[in-house]
C-alpha cells in the first residue's frame, strides 16, 4: 500500500480513550510518524518504508487498544455509601470511612487496577444518586431483593445476612416471635430493608407496636441504649458488631427474626461488564480466601464462604 492512500492517525484522541490511547498517540514517535507528507516518504528506500509502515501498524494498534479497553484503570472505582451501619461502613475518630465494606472494595479496586473513590451519602437516596450515575456501585450493606432486582443489577451476594431484633437481654429472651413485639416502640433505619420489613408487618397486624425511623442505624441503636425505644430491627451483620462492641448495656439478640437477606454490591441495570468483573474478582477473593480474612478481621468469624442466593420479594 503506498503511503500516500494511507490516512493519517488522528491528531485530537477521543476524551474518552484510556491512559494507554493517549500516550501513544502523544508520544514524540508517533507525532514524528505523524508528520511526514507522502513526499517525504517517496525519498526513503522501500526498506526504510517498510520498516515505518510496519511501526504505524504497531503503534495504531496499541491506540485501539487503550480506545477500545473498558478498564477502570484510568478512573476511580466510584462507590456511593452511607457510614452509619459499623462494622460495614463507619467512620472512625478522625472521619475516615471504614469498615468490612470499605475494606472490600479497596480491595476490588486493586484488582480492577484502579484508586477506590468513596461518596457519602443518605441510604434514602443512595438508589437515585446511582442511577444519576454519581457513582459506580452502591455498597451499604445493600440487601438483595427481588424488587430491588427489577430496577438494578446485583452482583453475586458476598456476606450472608438477615434481619435481626435486638432488645436489652431481659426483654430480648421474651421476644420469641413477631407477635411479641405487642405493644413495643421499635427502631428502623429510614429507607432499609428493616422499615419496609416492619411496615409490611403492621399492614398485616396494624397497631402491633409502634414504628420509629432513624436516618442512621446508630442512633436507633444508642435510643434503645437510653431506653427510649424497646427494639431495633437492623441487618445480623451490624447487631453482632454493635451487640459485641456494647455488652455494658446488656444487649442481646431476641429469637424472633425476619427472613434472610444476602447483601450484594448493586449497579445500575446497564452496567453489565462492571458487575460481571466484580463478580469474577469476589469469587478470587474466595477462592484465595481474601474475603474470609476480612470477615474475620471485622466479625471474628466467617460470614462470606456459604452465602444462600435465596432473595425475599423486599422493596
Amino acid at each position: 500500500m503506498a503511503w500516500s492512500t494511507c490516512k493519517k492517525f488522528p491528531r485530537a484522541w477521543p476524551k474518552n480513550c484510556s491512559t494507554l490511547g493517549r500516550a501513544v498517540v502523544n508520544c514524540p514517535a508517533f507525532r514524528t510518524l505523524n508528520s511526514l507528507t507522502p513526499t517525504t516518504m517517496r525519498l526513503l528506500t522501500p526498506g526504510i518504508r517498510a520498516k515505518f509502515f510496519a511501526l504505524a501498524t504497531t503503534i495504531f494498534a496499541f491506540a485501539l487498544m487503550g480506545l477500545s479497553l473498558p478498564s477502570h484503570a484510568a478512573q476511580a472505582f466510584r462507590v456511593g455509601t452511607d457510614p452509619s451501619y459499623p462494622p460495614m461502613e463507619f467512620k472512625d475518630k478522625t472521619g475516615a470511612i471504614i469498615g468490612f465494606d470499605v475494606d472490600m472494595n479497596k480491595e476490588i479496586a486493586k484488582r480492577l487496577g484502579a484508586p477506590l473513590k468513596l461518596t457519602e451519602i443518605n441510604f434514602e437516596g443512595i438508589w437515585q444518586a446511582l442511577n444519576a450515575k454519581h457513582y459506580d456501585a452502591a455498597v451499604s450493606s445493600c440487601s438483595i431483593t427481588q424488587k430491588r432486582m427489577q430496577n438494578f443489577l446485583f452482583s453475586k451476594p458476598y456476606i450472608a445476612n438477615e434481619q435481626v431484633i435486638i432488645s436489652k437481654q431481659a426483654l430480648a429472651q421474651k421476644l420469641n416471635k413477631l407477635e411479641d413485639l405487642k405493644g413495643l416502640t421499635v427502631a428502623v433505619q429510614t429507607g432499609t430493608t428493616a422499615e419496609f420489613g416492619a411496615q409490611k408487618l403492621l399492614k398485616e397486624k396494624p397497631g402491633l407496636f409502634t414504628l420509629k425511623s432513624y436516618m442512621e442505624a446508630t442512633r436507633a441503636l444508642d435510643d434503645l441504649g437510653l431506653g427510649r425505644v424497646q427494639a431495633v430491627v437492623v441487618d445480623s451483620v451490624v447487631g453482632l458488631y454493635y451487640v459485641g462492641l456494647n455488652k455494658g448495656k446488656d444487649f442481646a439478640y431476641a429469637s424472633a427474626s425476619l427472613p434472610p437477606e444476602p447483601i450484594g454490591l448493586a449497579f445500575r441495570k446497564d452496567d453489565t461488564a462492571l458487575k460481571a468483573q466484580v463478580d469474577k474478582i469476589l469469587d478470587d477473593m474466595r477462592a484465595d480466601g481474601t474475603l474470609q480474612a476480612i470477615s474475620k478481621k471485622w466479625f471474628g468469624a466467617d460470614l462470606v464462604s456459604h452465602v444462600k442466593e435465596e432473595y425475599p420479594v423486599g422493596e
